[in-house]
């Protein structure tokens, strides 16, 4: 039988105070993944995240492991950093941002989480 990953996802959301707010749904929040297997994990904005000044959707994807600090796989929605394996990838769809995981290891059993950064300047956990 093959084995088991947990994976674990949380959203993050900014709020702007008295303009407005951005909100980001995360699904799903808990999954387990077969090794080898594949993974799609969907942040929905309730607004674009699209900067017209850089051309560029401003959410980033981090990957923290047990005991490890918060680590930037995704940035600008779909630019994966150099250190990332390429089995990693983001792709934007509307108001849909989506961390996909093809080939899933071990060594990828993590909690997940998407973070705008389109406006400021509070912080708020759901």
């Amino acid at each position: 039988m093959p084995s088991l990953l947990f994976l674990l996802f949380t959203c993050f959301l900014y709020i702007k105070g008295g303009h407005g707010q951005i909100t980001l749904t995360q699904t799903p929040n808990i999954i387990s993944v077969p090794l080898d297997g594949a993974v799609k994990i969907v942040c929905e904005s309730s607004t674009s995240l699209f900067y017209s000044g850089i051309s560029k959707h401003e959410l980033n994807w981090f990957q923290q492991k047990v005991g490890q600090k918060p680590k930037l796989i995704i940035s600008y929605a779909t630019e994966r950093l150099e250190d990332v394996p390429t089995r990693f990838s983001g792709s934007v769809s509307g108001l849909n941002y989506t961390l996909s995981i093809q080939r899933v290891q071990q060594e990828d059993e993590a909690e997940y989480f998407c973070l705008q950064y389109f406006k400021y300047p509070a912080l708020t956990v759901i």
